[in-house]
C-alpha cells in the first residue's frame, strides 16, 4: 500500500467553517481553512455568555460583599424574534437548519446595519498569513527537515525497509526538482484563491445571514470559508465548475505529489533485502 503525503487533505475544503454571531461585542475565533482549508469556529453571542461579577469580599481578604452588577450590552429582542421577522416566509426552513445545528435562538440579539459590518466582512475574505501558510503546508506536504520518523510514517511499502540518516539527503535530492515545481504551484494557488475571494465579494457572489451562517445551506466547493462581524455572517465557496484554473492547479499539484511519492517508494524498495 502506498501512502501519498498530502492526499488525505488534498481536497481544499472545506472545513466548512460556520459562524454563530450575536450581541455586540463579538469575538471572532479563527479555525484552522480557508478548510475547508479555511474556516472559523462558531462564535456565541456575547449576550449568551455569563456576565462577569466583581470578586467577593472574602476573595479580597475582608468582609464579604455582594457582587457589583454589570450592565448588559444594548439588545433588541431575541434572536428567534429578529430572525423570524428578517426571513419572513422562509423562516421555518431557516429555523429548522439552525435548530438541527444546535444554534441557540432564545437569547438576546442585536445586529448592526449591514453597511457597518460589510468592511469587516470584506477584510475577512482574504487569505491571511496564517491561512496562507496552512494552505502551503497542506499542498506542499513535505517537511522543512526530513526525518526517518516522517518517512516511515508517510511511506508504507508493504515490507520493512532499512532506513538511516545517510538516506535522508539522498531522498531530498531525489525529489528536489518535483518539490521546487510543487512549491511554485502552491504559491500561485494561494495568490489566485486570495484574488478570487476578493473579486467574488465585490461582485456580491456570497451568501450573507444575520446571527449565524448555519441558517443557509452549506456551501459546496473545493474551498469554502465563512466570515462574521457585528452580528452578521457571510459564506463563500469556490467550485471546480466556476474556477477551472484553480481546479487545474489542484490536479497538477496532486500529480506532482504522486510522482514524488513514487520516486521515494522506488528508492525504499531498492533497499529491501540489502
Amino acid at each position: 500500500m502506498l501512502a501519498v503525503p498530502g492526499e488525505p487533505v488534498s481536497r481544499v475544503a472545506p472545513s466548512r467553517a460556520w459562524l454563530l454571531l450575536g450581541a455586540l461585542p463579538l469575538v471572532l475565533v479563527a479555525l484552522v481553512r480557508r478548510g475547508s482549508e479555511r474556516g472559523r469556529v462558531p462564535v456565541m453571542p456575547a449576550s449568551a455568555q455569563p456576565l462577569p461579577t466583581a470578586p467577593s469580599g472574602s476573595e479580597l481578604g475582608y468582609g464579604r460583599r455582594e457582587p457589583e452588577p454589570v450592565a448588559p450590552a444594548p439588545l433588541e429582542g431575541s434572536a428567534r424574534a429578529f430572525l423570524a421577522e428578517y426571513h419572513g416566509a422562509a423562516w421555518p426552513e431557516v429555523e429548522a437548519r439552525l435548530v438541527a445545528a444546535g444554534v441557540a435562538l432564545d437569547v438576546p440579539y442585536y445586529a448592526h446595519p449591514w453597511e457597518e459590518a460589510e468592511p469587516e466582512i470584506r477584510a475577512g475574505f482574504r487569505l491571511g498569513p496564517d491561512e496562507r501558510a496552512g494552505v502551503l503546508e497542506q499542498k506542499f506536504a513535505w517537511p522543512a527537515e526530513l526525518t526517518q520518523e516522517w518517512v516511515r510514517a508517510q511511506f508504507d511499502t508493504g515490507r520493512p525497509y532499512p532506513l538511516g540518516e545517510e538516506d535522508l539527503p539522498v531522498l531530498a535530492d531525489l525529489v528536489a526538482d518535483l518539490n521546487l515545481e510543487l512549491l511554485g504551484k502552491a504559491e500561485l494557488y494561494c495568490d489566485l484563491v486570495d484574488a478570487t475571494l476578493q473579486a467574488r465579494f465585490e461582485r456580491g457572489e456570497y451568501v450573507r445571514q444575520p446571527y449565524s451562517s448555519q441558517g443557509a445551506p452549506a456551501p459546496q466547493g473545493f474551498y469554502a470559508t465563512a466570515v462574521g462581524a457585528l452580528g452578521w455572517a457571510a459564506t463563500m465557496a469556490l467550485s471546480r465548475e466556476e474556477h477551472p484554473e484553480l481546479a487545474q492547479l489542484l490536479d497538477e499539484m496532486r500529480a506532482l505529489r504522486q510522482a514524488r511519492s513514487e520516486r521515494v517508494v522506488r528508492y525504499l524498495h531498492g533497499k529491501i533485502g540489502r
